[in-house]
């Protein structure tokens, strides 16, 4: 199967190419009537003038069909990326699940070590100071953990919605 290269506009080069209806290349004319001087179409390579029917009545015009292949080319870039970002999206679920369950474990531990300090009896300070130094380095992991999770989240809103501004 061959391919035709379209010169569109100076510098443009399309490479197209156009099957029809009956799967066979269609080959490229270049109308001469009165209301299309000049225009280059595609039509059926079995379509013959001289017969009042003919196997397959396919025909396009040239411009139209170039600018068919263009959003064609546009979407296949598109559906590409959307596939890598897919990849990357489910890494990223994979690393919040691991912050999720990390977060998790720090309000279990935050949890359990407040209910132990409100069940200790803690007159004399020196013996509660340690527990509340452990939970308040267990509130500094958990802010810390909370940031990046809530960071990793909003970059990917961002990005859908740079992608979705592209794609308008």
């Amino acid at each position: 199967m061959s391919s035709r290269r379209i010169r569109q506009h100076p510098g443009e080069n399309v490479t197209i190419l156009v099957k029809c209806k009956c799967g066979y290349l269609a080959i490229n004319r270049t109308s001469h009537t009165p209301g299309n001087p000049n225009r280059k179409f595609f039509r059926c390579r079995k379509w013959n003038p001289k017969q009042s029917e003919n196997p397959c009545d396919f025909f396009v015009w040239q411009d139209i069909q170039v600018a068919i292949e263009k959003k064609k080319q546009k979407y296949k870039v598109l559906i590409s990326g959307l596939k890598m970002d897919n990849t990357r999206f489910r890494e990223e679920n994979f690393s919040l699940s691991k912050w999720n369950n990390e977060l998790q474990e720090l309000l279990a531990q935050l949890l359990v070590g407040n209910l132990q300090l409100e069940n200790k009896n803690c007159t004399e300070q020196d013996l509660c100071t340690p527990m509340k130094e452990e939970l308040d380095m267990i509130r500094a992991r958990l802010g810390f953990v909370e940031s990046v999770v809530l960071g990793l989240m909003l970059q990917r809103v961002i990005h859908v919605h740079l992608q979705l501004q592209s794609f308008v």
